[in-house]
C-alpha cells in the first residue's frame, strides 16, 4: 500500500515537471494562414485564460478553460497582396474553416 502511494506521488511529480518543461520549450509557435501571420504562446498562469491580441486595436481576454495556462494568440502581420487575391476568389467560409482546422491538426501532430 505504501509502495503504491509513493508510486502515485512519483508519477504526479513527473507529470508536473514534464508539463513545466513542455511550456518552457514549446511555448512559442508561429502560424501563417491565408496571408495572416499569428504568434501563439502558452504560459503558466493562475487561471485558464485565452487572450487574443490585435495590435493596434487592443486585446480580448476571457476565462475559457480550467487548466492554469494562458493561451495568447497575437496577429503579427497581414500580407495584403495575398489577402486581396483570396478575397477576389471569394472562398466559402466553411472551406476556409476546414483548411484552418487541417493546418492546425497537421502542426499539432508535428509537435
Amino acid at each position: 500500500m505504501i509502495y503504491r502511494a509513493k508510486s502515485l506521488w512519483f508519477v504526479l511529480l513527473l507529470s508536473v515537471i514534464f508539463s513545466l518543461l513542455f511550456f518552457h520549450f514549446l511555448g512559442d509557435y508561429n502560424l501563417t494562414f491565408e496571408g495572416l501571420q499569428f504568434q501563439v504562446e502558452t504560459s503558466l498562469y493562475i487561471r485558464g485564460i485565452t487572450q487574443i491580441e490585435v495590435p493596434p486595436l487592443g486585446l480580448v481576454r476571457a476565462h475559457t478553460h480550467r487548466t492554469p495556462v494562458m493561451l495568447t494568440v497575437r496577429l503579427n502581420n497581414i500580407d495584403l497582396d495575398h489577402l486581396r487575391h483570396i478575397l477576389e476568389e471569394s472562398p466559402d467560409q466553411a472551406q476556409l474553416t476546414q483548411q484552418l482546422e487541417l493546418r492546425c491538426d497537421k502542426r499539432l501532430l508535428v509537435m
